[in-house]
């Protein structure tokens, strides 16, 4: 038996990858910084999908959430910790937050929110924590 179709999820995160890897590098922005965390936010989503879509056609759930944030909690009861959960929402929260750029076009590049200040090196490790998710996902049957 396999598991659920995640190849919309695993596109967001080649997007992620390229945005991290790439574009980062050579545009240094807080933009950028906010682009790579909305996409992280939307492979999560689209994984939620999948898995719970996947569920449902299987008959282990009968209806699926219509908001983002009840799927998230849904897949704790099948895999996902309080930390990822916790994890998808303090990437909601900084995207919903105002932002400012510090050090833009140079090495240090950060986005600066009234809580949290994202530099490249903090972005590797959402990227990662991401990455932890999107493989959870994959393991539900």
């Amino acid at each position: 038996m396999t598991g659920p179709d995640l190849s919309r999820a695993v596109e967001e995160v080649k997007r992620v990858d390229h945005l991290y890897f790439v574009t980062l590098k050579y545009t240094r922005t807080a933009d950028v910084i906010l682009n790579t965390i909305k996409r992280m936010i939307s492979a999560i989503e689209f994984g939620t999908e999948d898995v719970l879509g996947y569920m449902h056609e299987k008959s282990r759930l009968k209806e699926i959430p219509q908001t983002n944030k009840e799927r998230v909690v849904i897949l704790k009861r099948y895999g996902l910790t309080e930390e990822d959960i916790d994890f998808y929402n303090f990437l909601k929260r900084i995207e919903r937050s105002s932002y400012s750029g510090r050090e833009e076009y140079r090495k240090n590049v950060a986005m600066v929110t009234n809580f949290v200040e994202v530099d490249i090196a903090l972005l590797g490790e959402y990227f990662d924590k991401l990455r932890g998710v999107i493989n959870k996902m994959e393991k539900i049957k």
